[in-house]
């Protein structure tokens, strides 16, 4: 289910599709921990130490109930981990969806037009 997540100021930092198990468990619980799931770069086997054990970074996300205008309560979900949520992985609105597939198809197009230029010019020793 999409799903608005706030800050504790109560300003929206993304739409995320929860499962509805995992709902469940907020609302059973108050909260549930989500791991975050960071892209794997070319140097990062470099930045991390030896002998580090790293593991996934987290959110904790909280239920908070409101009040609304027609006595209703309402759950709104929360977190303090503001810049670690904008790694989600965002749902997009109805309205927004075929921009974004037109932006992703687009930005694939030209990558594998930049990369075959670069192969014909000799240029990929790094591809």
């Amino acid at each position: 289910m999409n799903v608005i997540l706030y800050t504790l100021d109560f300003e929206p930092i993304t739409i995320v599709d929860l499962p509805m198990w995992m709902l469940d468990h907020i609302d059973k619980y108050g909260g549930c921990t989500v791991s975050v799931k960071r892209p794997i770069t070319k140097n990062f086997v470099e930045q991390v130490a030896i002998g580090t054990v790293e593991g996934p970074e987290c959110i904790t996300i909280r239920q908070a109930k409101l009040k609304w205008h027609d006595d209703a309560i309402k759950t709104i979900l929360v977190t303090e981990d503001e810049e670690l949520a904008l790694s989600l992985k965002p749902e997009w609105l109805p309205g927004q969806r075929l921009q974004v597939q037109n932006y992703e198809t687009t930005i694939d197009f030209l990558g594998k037009a930049l990369k075959k230029e670069l192969k014909k010019n000799n240029l990929d020793d790094n591809l």
